[in-house]
Order: C-alpha cells, then structure tokens, then sequence
C-alpha cells in the first residue's frame, strides 16, 4: 500500500517537534505579536514588547518563545533595522538567539512572529562569522596602501 503524502508528513511530526525549541515551551508564555515601547529600558521586561532606548541604537525584548531570556539587538545600518509603525514593527533581518539555550529564530514582520528553521551548529558558526565581517572590514585607504607595499614588494623582487 502506498503512503500518501499527509501520512508521511504525520510520520515526520516527532523529529519536527524534538527540532523545535520552542514548541517545548508552555503556551501561554509565547509572544505571537510585538509592539514598540520607547524610552528607558525597564529592568523588568513584558512578553510582546520591544523596548527601544531614547537614542534609538538598541532593541531589548523577551525572548518570542516563551523561555524567558532577554534579548538585546543593536539598531544600526550594519546590525537590525526596525521598521513599520509602534504599532506593527518588524525587524530585519532574523532573530537568531543562538546563545540562548532555545535557539529560536524568528523574524518579527508587522507585528507578528514568524518563526524560521532551527540552525545547525555548523550552519550558526557560518553566520557568526559572516556577520563580524562589516567590524572587521578596513577603510579603503588602509586597502589601497596594503595594495601599493605588496606592488613595491613585487616589483623590487623582479
């Protein structure tokens, strides 16, 4: 007898559940929807908002699946970006709590959750690192002059 696509997906249902952090998480705890809170961050956090500090340059809020951790994001042109109304934000790009015990990954667009695959270890170190390249990028002028000594070193040695 041949397996239809629905009993093969209720087949995989257990390995998705034990892949998924967050859905060992207690309901109620879960924040599905953000809005944006401006001003001094409070020590204690509430689920569902995101506090944003008077400069504009950081983001705290509660982890979205419900374990509690806060989580802190620079808002800058190289980081995450908030976008939308107080109201309805998003954040761009994905939340990736990779140092938290959850590791959820999320991305917060017009308010809502919207959950995103669980990552690899292997598949975490590669953002890391691709993430650190904007801080560890030089001026031009350091590339240029790097260029110039390796062109003379070059050409001294023909």
């Amino acid at each position: 007898m041949a397996t239809t696509p629905a009993v093969a997906l209720f087949r995989k249902l257990p390995s998705l559940y034990q892949r998924c952090s967050w859905t060992v998480n207690k309901f109620d705890r879960r924040s599905y929807t953000f809005v944006v809170s401006r001003g001094p961050i409070p020590e204690q956090l509430e689920a569902g908002i995101l506090y944003v500090n008077p400069q504009g340059s950081r983001c705290h809020h509660l982890c979205a699946c419900g374990c509690g951790e806060r989580v802190i994001l620079p808002l800058n042109n190289i980081e995450w970006a908030l976008e939308g109304t107080d109201a309805r934000p998003s954040l761009h790009p994905s939340v990736g709590n990779w140092n938290l015990k959850c590791k959820s990954h999320y991305v917060l667009g017009q308010g809502r959750v919207q959950w995103r695959r669980r990552y690899s270890e292997a598949e975490i170190e590669v953002v890391r690192r691709r993430d650190l390249k904007p801080y560890q990028r030089r001026p031009w002028t350091q590339r240029v002059g790097d260029w110039v000594k390796r062109l003379v070193a070059f050409l001294r040695d023909e």
